[in-house]
């Protein structure tokens, strides 16, 4: 019997090693997450980070001629938020527009990216580029739905229902 519960007490605590490993590892994936989400905005912070790329544009030089926000995409724990985006300015203003965007804390992927119409204007050359400007905000977990309520009391099955 004391062999036996020497083998049980070395499984413990080999059980017991392991959960403190596993739990320094949740910590630190806890910590992972809480850095991730500072790169996913939720829904009241989108209008203000719409606003951002748009000044980023502007403090960059170039004019706008669209700005369109798509309809969300929406995928298992965030949503996709398009931007449509049409802008003229010259190539350096372009890159230097594309540089900012890729500096803020969020994530917004630029895609789609088309240059054309050049144009000799005000003695330098000026390109429009449209693009898509891809941004993405957290969903929040939605709460358990409710139960199904079963039939009330006075309602049995294949009863017809009370008239009041």
């Amino acid at each position: 019997k004391i062999a036996d519960q020497e083998i049980k007490l070395n499984q413990l605590r080999t059980v017991e090693a392991d959960t403190k490993r596993f739990k320094e590892e949740v910590a630190k994936k806890q910590k992972e997450l809480s850095v991730a989400m500072t790169k996913l905005p939720t829904s009241k912070e989108i209008p203000n980070l719409l606003a951002s790329i748009s000044n980023l544009g502007k403090e960059s030089g170039l004019e706008f001629l669209l700005f369109r926000p798509g309809a969300e995409v929406n995928k298992e724990f965030y949503a996709e938020i398009p931007v449509e985006i049409r802008v003229r300015g010259t190539y350096n203003n372009v890159a230097v527009f594309f540089d900012k965007v890729g500096k803020i804390p969020r994530i917004v992927n630029i895609t789609n990216v088309v240059m054309d119409g050049a144009k000799e204007r005000l003695g330098r050359w000026e390109i429009t580029t449209a693009c898509t400007a891809t941004t993405f905000k957290y969903i929040e977990p939605k709460e358990q739905p409710e139960p199904a309520k079963g039939p009330k009391p006075e309602e049995k099955k294949g009863a017809a229902p009370k008239k009041l």
